[in-house]
C-alpha cells in the first residue's frame, strides 16, 4: 500500500519507480501468506479446490481491473488508479488480518527458500512438469490473439476468443481443483496426467479449428483452455503436501517462483518457435509438449494427501 500512496503521489520518474517496486515487494506477500493459511485451514480432501478458488482470483480480478481500470483513468489519470490500489490493498489486507488466525511458526536458520524442499520425493519431477504446463499456458495467453488474426479474424473476433480465455480459466480452476480433491485428495497425479492428455488433444483440435469458422475456433479455445489452465492449484498442493507443514507455505513459495520465472522464460520460446515453424507447427509442438508433461506426471511418487510420497 505504501508503494502505490508514493507512485501515486510523487512526480519524479525515479521515486515513482522505487514506489512501484515496494509495491511489487508487498504484493508478493499476498499469494505466499495466503495459501500458508489455505494448508493450514483446508484439510487434505478440499486443499486443490481451495487452491482452485484462490487461483480464480487472477482472472476474476484481471475482469474487474478491465471494467474499472480505464474509467478511473479516464476521470483522472494513472494517478487515480494507483490511488486506488492502494485503498484496496489496505482494507483487504486489514480484513484478511482480521480473519486469519496467529499461528507462528518458528524455522531454524539452517532452512532456507530452497533448502530442504529441493531434496523431497517428487519435487524435481514436480517443477518439470510445472515448466512444461507453463509451455501450454503462455500459447493461450500470449498467443491465442497473434493466431487467430494470422489466421484472417478480426481484432474484435480475437477479443471474444481473449473473452472466452478469461471465462474458461475460472472454470478450470474451480473444476480441476474439485477433481484433484477426489478419493479424500490422493487424486492429484491421476489429474496432473488427464492435463496432459486433454491438453495434447485440445491442443491439435485448436490449430485444425484456426482453419475453420468463428463458432469452431471458440469451442477449441474453451476445450483448450480447460486443459491446460487448471493445473496450477494441483502442483501448489503437491509442493506443499509433500514437505512438512511447517514447510508447506516455503515450497508454495518455491513452485511460484518457478512459476514466474518460467513464464518469462518459455514466452520468448514460443514466439520463436511460432515464427520458425508456424502456427500450426506451434500446436502441434504444444501437444508434444503436453504428452511429456503427461510422461512425467505418471512418474510422479503416489501419496496421501498431508503426508509425504513414497520414492
Amino acid at each position: 500500500m505504501v508503494g502505490l500512496v508514493l507512485a501515486a503521489l510523487v512526480h519524479a520518474a525515479p521515486a515513482v519507480f522505487l514506489g512501484l517496486m515496494i509495491a511489487g515487494v508487498g504484493a508478493a506477500i499476498i499469494p505466499v501468506s495466503g495459501a500458508g493459511a489455505i494448508f493450514r485451514v483446508y484439510p487434505g480432501r478440499r486443499r486443490a479446490w481451495a487452491l482452485g478458488v484462490r487461483q480464480t482470483a487472477v482472472p476474476v480480478g484481471g475482469l474487474i481491473a478491465a471494467v474499472l481500470v480505464p474509467a478511473l483513468e479516464a476521470a483522472d489519470g494513472i494517478r487515480l488508479v494507483l490511488a486506488a490500489g492502494a485503498v484496496a490493498v489496505g482494507v483487504l489486507g486489514m480484513v484478511f488480518s482480521s480473519v486469519s488466525d496467529d499461528v507462528q511458526t518458528r524455522h531454524p536458520r539452517s532452512v532456507g527458500l530452497f533448502r530442504g524442499i529441493w531434496d523431497q520425493p517428487g519435487i524435481r519431477r514436480l517443477l518439470v512438469v510445472t515448466v512444461t504446463y507453463l509451455f501450454l499456458l503462455q500459447t493461450i495467453l500470449s498467443y491465442t490473439v497473434p493466431a487467430m488474426r494470422a489466421a484472417g479474424f478480426s481484432a474484435v473476433q480475437a477479443g471474444v476468443g481473449y473473452f472466452v480465455i478469461n471465462a474458461t480459466a475460472i472454470i478450470s480452476r474451480l473444476a480441476w481443483g474439485r477433481i484433484a480433491d477426489g478419493a479424500d485428495g490422493t487424486r492429484r497425479k491421476r489429474s496432473l496426467v488427464e492435463t496432459g492428455l486433454m491438453a495434447a488433444a485440445s491442443a491439435l483440435l485448436f490449430g485444425l479449428a484456426l482453419h475453420s469458422s468463428l463458432p469452431f475456433v471458440l469451442v477449441a479455445l474453451a476445450l483448450y483452455s480447460f486443459a491446460a489452465l487448471g493445473w496450477n492449484a494441483v502442483v501448489y498442493a503437491l509442493a506443499g503436501e509433500w514437505t512438512t507443514p511447517q514447510l508447506a507455505g516455503r515450497a508454495f513459495a518455491a513452485s511460484a517462483t518457478v512459476v514466474f520465472v518460467g513464464t518469462a522464460v518459455v514466452g520468448p520460446v514460443i514466439g520463436a518457435i511460432a515464427d520458425w515453424v508456424g502456427w500450426d507447427g506451434l500446436y502441434g509442438i504444444a501437444a508434444g509438449v503436453a504428452l511429456l508433461g503427461a510422461a512425467v506426471s505418471q512418474l510422479l511418487p503416489d501419496a496421501v494427501a498431508g503426508s509425504a510420497p513414497t520414492p
